[in-house]
């Protein structure tokens, strides 16, 4: 049973000042964990008001300025050889207004609105900022304090609802662009720590994966009466991940610990969620985090153990098939580097994927075949665990454990990085969103 531990709390979390503390090195994954036999995967119908949580339609006024750092370039690697929120998430498109471009796009038309920057520390620390589109630097734009030991966020499809995740409990916050302030809201207890927290399209349900339990946790969540429900399922060893596809009709959660991706079919109106036949990965690879393509019937799934890549195509079911012999490994040497997340950009032209050690980002083009090629990587300065895509492709914003967040561009035409801009001073980030508001 999930305790519930309501906080209604009608005072806001106004602006805080960003401190430079930096938090210690972020630990290592836990070994791998057995599941309890008692623990299964059953089907759940939850009574679930649907969501009604309105689109934000604010915009942010004056936003407070002097916490970016002045911009520093480096030079990405272009050599060939042998890696998408919430971060990166699987993000709503934004019925908005104003259209505020990035100097560099990658997938079209940029979105309308203005691009803000969402950012969770493990020191508990939730912050919000402007970014700017011509070389992606940030204004600190709110911040609240949910407690130590944040492990990750996830924003709603109203672009105003935030979802933290830490430890053994499920938060949910309201940010108001007007007055760059967050809310705190609902609390639920989850049965595992938060390894990772998705929302899927409707907004109205929530889904954590918790690595050491190998748990996934289901509520239902209405802006006027919190989370519901509380559902607890079974999808393997070291759950890490949760993706849902764009139509919201499947869940996905690769399991580091039991060499496959585990799936579940959503019916968002009657409130179910059903287990499917999981989809397998390469003995030993230890699936970690998966994108689709934006246009394609294709996945990504990125291994930690293996550091590779591997390409499966998305039946018409939902199921995902692996390709034979179209993985790619993230470094020449083939070698473990306990790879961590992966993006892609709004084009479907280039993936991007983060080794930890030692750090880098490692770019791939992408085949028409939808296969993949290693084409270069860039050295990172700190342990990163995820990164975000700028939704109009023309930055990432990575994130490490030494407290900065940096601004790389994105070259329309190669998807070689470039080093923008930088942001200092936030403790070990965990989870990086860029979205844009109206």
């Amino acid at each position: 049973m999930h305790s519930r531990r309501v906080r209604q709390l009608s005072a806001l979390l106004t602006l805080g000042s960003l401190s430079a503390a930096c938090d210690s090195p972020p630990e290592e994954d836990a070994p791998v964990a057995t599941l309890s036999p008692n623990i299964t995967s059953t089907s759940i119908s939850t009574a679930v008001s649907s969501n009604t949580a309105s689109t934000n339609s604010t915009s942010a006024g004056s936003t407070s300025t002097g916490t970016t750092s002045s911009a520093s370039t480096s030079t990405s690697d272009g050599t060939s050889g042998g890696g998408a929120t919430s971060a990166d998430t699987t993000a709503a498109t934004n019925d908005t207004s104003e259209t505020t471009a990035s100097s560099s796009t990658t997938g079209g038309e940029p979105p309308n609105g203005t691009p803000y920057v969402f950012t969770g520390s493990t020191n508990g620390s939730l912050r919000a900022f402007v970014m700017d589109p011509s070389d992606g630097s940030l204004a600190a734009a709110g911040s609240a304090e949910t407690g130590q030991g944040l492990d990750f966020i996830a924003l709603g499809p109203d672009n105003r609802t935030l979802f933290v995740a830490r430890e053994s409990t499920l938060a949910a916050y309201t940010y108001d662009a007007a007055s760059e302030s967050f809310a705190a809201g609902d609390e639920i207890d989850t049965d595992g720590g938060g390894t990772y927290v998705n929302v899927d399209p409707t907004g109205g349900f929530v889904f954590v994966a918790s690595y050491n339990e190998g748990l996934l946790s289901f509520f239902g969540y209405d802006e006027q009466e919190g989370f519901s429900g509380g559902e607890t399922f079974a999808p393997g060893m070291n759950a890490h991940q949760v993706r849902i596809d764009a139509e919201g009709s499947h869940v996905y959660v690769p399991c580091l610990g039991e060499d496959h991706v585990a799936q579940y079919d959503l019916d968002a109106a009657a409130g179910t969620l059903v287990e499917s036949p999981a989809a397998t990965a390469p003995a030993n690879g230890g699936p970690r985090h998966m994108i689709f393509h934006p246009s394609a019937p294709v996945a990504y799934v990125l291994t930690e153990n293996s550091s590779e890549v591997h390409v499966y195509d998305v039946s018409e079911s939902g199921a995902l098939e692996p390709r034979a012999d179209q993985s790619v490994y993230t470094a020449e040497d083939e070698m473990r580097h306990w790879s961590s997340d992966i993006q892609i950009t709004p084009d479907g032209n280039t993936v991007y994927a983060v080794n930890r050690d030692a750090p880098e980002i490692v770019r791939f083009e992408v085949q028409p075949d939808h296969s993949l090629m290693r084409a270069g990587s860039d050295e990172l300065g700190a342990v990163v665990r995820s990164f975000a895509m700028d939704p109009a492709g023309g930055y990432l914003q990575v994130g490490g454990d030494d407290g900065t967040l940096v601004a790389y561009r994105i070259d329309a035409e190669t998807g070689i990085l470039t080093e923008a801009s930088n942001t200092p001073g936030l403790g070990d980030i965990h989870a990086t969103i860029i979205r844009y508001l109206e």
